[in-house]
């Protein structure tokens, strides 16, 4: 490739925008990205978006940017971060939400993959709502609640300290916080009336001022409608 053409490339690449700390690529609305978003808020690292919705753009930013031809991809510290899970432990180490050493952080590790599961059946439930399975799959995602759920609560009774591990705030807690938040909007309270110490900790990782300022932003998006399930189709030229 010539020196003009290589010029030309950069040129066309997305670039981070400069007013914040770091620039989060992804579809417009909640999806995988959803809990990087909340890991953003309580980490108070400063962060804009921008929405990929059109699937010209999807492909361009696929062909040139995306490692793996998928979002999330997250611009921060001059580097270029994709897959979900991968930038969520670096917002957590870059913002000591990791717990105090390596037995705490492996904690949260373990906790978050068993959230990581939660997330991605709620994802998807705007998908099986417009092919009319939304009732199956709803029931599936709360037997996964009642499984996951019962045995938060019992980790948050053992550690005693309000917290999922250590005596502070880890990303732990605030995926979980995420997760409960989704899926109390998605089945209804009913699902926690025997997990106080998770309704607590919620409570708590959203009344922090960052989250709430998140909240009241246009950051934060509601579950998916169709409309919504129609537009990420198209932008990833998929079927509903």
């Amino acid at each position: 490739m010539g020196t003009n053409s290589s010029k030309d490339y950069e040129q066309t690449k997305e670039k981070p925008l400069s007013n914040v700390t770091a620039t989060l690529y992804y579809l417009p609305g909640r999806g995988i990205a959803d809990p990087i978003r909340w890991l953003l808020a309580v980490g108070e690292i400063t962060f804009e978006q921008k929405i990929i919705s059109t699937r010209e753009r999807f492909l361009k930013l696929s062909e040139r940017q995306l490692v793996f031809g998928q979002l999330p991809m997250l611009q921060i510290d001059n580097i270029e971060i994709v897959q979900s899970y991968t930038i969520i432990r670096y917002i957590a180490k870059r913002a000591n939400l990791i717990g105090d050493g390596p037995l705490d952080e492996l904690k949260c590790d373990m906790i978050v993959e068993a959230v990581r599961e939660l997330v991605s059946l709620a994802a998807v439930a705007p998908f099986h709502r417009a092919n009319d399975k939304g009732s199956n799959h709803l029931q599936l995602m709360k037997e996964k609640w009642q499984s996951t759920g019962i045995r938060l609560e019992n980790i948050l009774k053992e550690n005693n300290t309000g917290y999922l591990v250590g005596g502070r705030i880890s990303y732990a807690d605030v995926l979980v916080a995420h997760a409960l938040t989704w899926y109390i909007e998605e089945l209804g309270s009913a699902i926690v009336e025997q997990m106080p110490l998770l309704v607590n900790l919620q409570i708590l990782i959203i009344s922090l001022p960052s989250m709430q300022s998140f909240i009241k932003s246009n950051k934060y998006y509601p579950i998916g409608d169709e409309n919504y399930t129609k537009q990420i189709c198209t932008i990833l030229g998929r079927q509903i």
